[in-house]
């Protein structure tokens, strides 16, 4: 029996990389690097297969090499992920807490502290510290949300922040179900004005029974020990995300239709149907007079796209125009992202679509066999790019297809050049893992941050020849690949090989 599991070890990996093959590519063409890991299934895709046999939890890479991570005590990570200089901040998992992380040694990051005042257990219903985790660079200034409270912490000294505010500016009135415990209303994601006077927190409603926002509730934070409320804007609108022009006078909302509100959202995210996608989309409003802290800020709506992408949206510049690059939390045959180009704010222009292949139509059946009991499987999440003056790359992390990254030089013909799906080990109790934050790029290593829900916090680096030009921008890996045998459990061997497409017989003596 020992002879015939070894034999099948061996088999198992010359078929993941076979020695006479080609150099493996993305589906648009680009070469992988040496020590990749190829995908085995479609684009994006954790096959059914590989989870039960274990090859899932090898990961699969592609132009990516992990540097280092670390898993938060344990805790592993949740949404968000934030940073100041050389640290992190990532909502850690089991409990609202925000892990601190001194990111000095790339190779070790080092986790110095959890932020975690008495107030917070228990808070937030059941989104806790959610996706609004974010920091001004400009001001050095933290700031954490958790239910309908702000507290800010100065980070100058990133490994130490110390709190110098907090401010909970309550439920709008009207609307009683909104007192319910346990619930999910509240700050649901939200940003920093690029000068970090101001505060702009979405929310999504108390569930299909209350569909109601505010889709944006501004907070003034010039002086953070004494935050006050600006206005609310919308009431009765939910609204996921948004990103602010580097002014600040101009906002881009990932909205949901009033009518339909908070279901629209749920039929979104949990059915296999696009028919939210008249109802919600992106929302391009005139900030000019918050901004400017006029006393009764006027705020105009410029225009509306419609076409579902209302997760998150991220503005760019790419070359001489610029584009809002937007995501959605949806399921096949949705969950993609796209380009749009907003140089007319008046009239926004899809260029592009940023699809996976597991996430199209001809895949849907495969998505959903693939999903086990993980309703946030295939799906675009956040986004980020390497140069917001004039980006080249953009990072997107997509549940539980991990870290993509596309080439956007062309707004009109986007093309992948690489992903991480990073490995939990063999001796995990889960077949994969799952990316859910924001990504910091830095241009001289190459090197990318972001955090996933098994690994917490991961560092990882981009192939030389991917890497933007730059002034100082480093051509070379500082980690050599890891090659590991695709080792497969015994019971799940034949499986495995089926899956594989070999037929096989054997017979065991003794």
């Amino acid at each position: 029996m020992r002879r015939l599991l070894l034999a099948g070890l061996v088999l198992a990996s010359a078929l993941s990389v076979p020695a006479h093959a080609s150099v493996p590519t993305t589906v648009d063409g680009v070469p992988c690097s040496t020590g990749s890991s190829p995908e085995t299934g479609v684009q994006g895709q954790v096959p059914l297969a590989d989870q039960l046999s274990g090859r899932s939890q090898l990961g699969y890479s592609c132009n990516l090499r992990v540097v280092g991570a670390n898993d938060l005590a344990g805790r592993g990570g949740d949404t968000q992920m934030t940073w100041y200089g050389d640290c992190a901040y990532r909502s850690a998992g089991g409990g609202n807490s925000v892990a601190v992380l001194d990111v000095r040694t790339p190779r070790s990051p080092r986790l110095v502290r959890f932020l975690a005042e008495p107030s917070w257990a228990g808070a937030g219903g059941t989104l806790g510290i959610h996706e609004g985790l974010t920091v001004s660079d400009q001001r050095g200034l933290l700031m954490v949300p958790l239910g309908t409270g702000l507290w800010a912490y100065d980070v100058h000294d990133c490994t130490k922040p110390r709190l110098v505010g907090h401010f909970d500016f309550g439920l709008p009135p009207g609307d009683a179900l909104k007192d319910l415990p346990h619930g999910d209303d509240g700050i649901h994601s939200g940003k920093l004005s690029p000068d970090g006077t101001l505060y702009y927190a979405t929310d999504l409603g108390f569930g299909p029974g209350s569909p109601t926002g505010p889709c944006l509730t501004i907070v003034d934070l010039r002086s953070p020990a004494h935050m006050r409320l600006v206005t609310r804007f919308q009431p009765d609108t939910p609204c996921h995300d948004l990103s602010l022009s580097p002014d600040g006078r101009t906002a881009y909302v990932g909205y949901y239709d009033p009518t339909y509100g908070h279901p629209s959202a749920v039929v979104g995210a949990f059915t296999p149907t696009a028919s939210s996608h008249p109802f919600s989309g992106l929302r391009i409003v005139d900030m000019t007079q918050v901004q400017a802290h006029a006393a009764r800020p006027l705020i105009t709506v410029l225009s509306t796209l419609t076409g579902g992408r209302q997760h998150t949206e991220t503005v760019t510049r790419i070359g001489r125009r610029t584009y809002v690059i937007a995501g959605e939390e949806a399921v096949c045959p949705g969950g993609n992202g796209r380009i749009v180009d907003v140089t007319d704010p008046r009239h926004p222009v899809e260029t592009a679509e940023l699809p996976l292949q597991i996430n199209q139509l001809p895949n849907c059946a495969a998505s959903r066999s693939d999903t086990t009991n993980d309703l946030l499987l295939y799906m675009s999440h956040y986004i980020s790019v390497d140069n917001p003056a004039n980006a080249s790359l953009v990072f997107f992390t997509w549940y539980s297809s991990g870290l993509r990254v596309f080439d956007i030089h062309d707004p009109f013909h986007p093309r992948e050049v690489a992903y991480l799906n990073v490995p939990v080990g063999q001796e995990a109790s889960v077949s994969h893992d799952s990316a859910t934050t924001y990504v910091r790029y830095l241009p001289r290593s190459g090197q990318v941050w972001f955090g996933t829900g098994i690994r917490g916090f991961v560092v990882a680096e981009l192939a030389p020849n991917l890497r933007p030009a730059g002034p100082g921008v480093s051509r070379t890996w500082s980690v050599t690949p890891r090659v590991k045998l695709a080792t497969v459990r015994p019971l799940d061997l034949q499986e495995y090989l089926e899956a594989k497409g070999v037929k096989w017989a054997c017979s065991v003596r003794g």
